[in-house]
């Protein structure tokens, strides 16, 4: 059995959430950097909306691994987040 209780879960305010997203997408430039860094950053946020796992949009998108279909939920995340960077 696990030690694992309510006490081990913490709620993260917003900026700290905004700090380690900003390090998670610095990393992953770091680690492809033929990858445009906004690509990678609203990547991830489509992600966090559309409930897909990163790491599978990771393999996919930035390891290139055709084998992993993405879901549609986040394809249209994506699509929504570039018509707003359009928009602005």
């Amino acid at each position: 059995m696990s030690d694992y209780t309510a006490a081990n879960i913490q709620i993260l305010d917003s900026k700290t959430l905004r700090i380690m997203r900003e390090k998670r997408v610095k990393n992953l430039s770091n680690q492809y950097p033929g990858i445009a860094i906004s690509f990678i950053a609203r990547l991830l946020e489509s992600c966090q909306l559309s409930g897909f796992p990163e790491e599978l949009a990771i393999k996919r998108y930035l390891m290139k691994d055709k084998s992993i279909v993405p879901s549609q939920e986040l394809i249209e995340c994506h699509k929504e987040l570039l018509q707003r960077l359009f928009r602005s």
